[in-house]
């Protein structure tokens, strides 16, 4: 349950040039929206000016029905005392856990979606519209200095997932095992 909790935590820093401009939780990284902290309101800094999504992230998006679906079995399973549903439980924490895995190696969409915006203001090829040579130094340096970084509650979700993955795991390994001749939990 705490996991499902958590995706509505901050779990990213969304900064340019060490400054933070936005946070975004868990269900705004599945919307593509991020709140912007008071500073930026106060400086009036749009991020990608609030109409544009800043990218969508499915897999976060399948951690969450994964995490919500797990959550309701395991109650089930408490309820009716049944191994199998506790399996089930684990199973669906696991497939949560390995795609928030995927999705914090392969990138997070805010960042990719605000290079991808800043490329097109500043006439890059995406555009159509050729960067001249300071063109280009200037969407390098531009995009050096835009970071999106996990916040703590996103590390706690992944911990959160991955105690009953590893739970998943073992059962999995104890039943090769004893299907192998060895005993179950030897």
């Amino acid at each position: 349950m705490a996991a499902v909790v958590l995706f509505f935590m901050p779990w990213l820093s969304i900064e340019c040039s060490g400054r933070q401009m936005a946070t975004q939780t868990g269900v705004e990284m599945i919307t593509g929206k991020a709140t912007p902290t008071q500073d930026a309101m106060r400086d009036h800094v749009h991020i990608e000016g609030r109409d544009e999504s800043l990218g969508h992230s499915y897999l976060a998006g399948i951690a969450l029905v994964a995490a919500g679906i797990g959550a309701v079995v395991a109650f089930m399973a408490l309820g009716t005392g049944r191994k199998d549903l506790t399996r089930f439980s684990s199973g669906l924490c696991s497939c949560a856990f390995a795609c928030l895995l995927v999705q914090a190696a392969v990138g997070f969409p805010a960042k990719r979606e605000l290079l991808k915006g800043m490329a097109a203001s500043l006439g890059a090829p995406q555009s159509g519209i050729p960067l001249d040579e300071p063109g280009r130094a200037l969407a390098q340096e531009i995009a050096g200095r835009i970071q999106v970084t996990p916040q703590p509650w996103f590390y706690l979700e992944l911990l959160l997932l991955a105690i009953p993955s590893a739970v998943f795991v073992n059962g999995l390994l104890d039943r090769v095992k004893f299907k192998g001749g060895g005993e179950p939990g030897a």
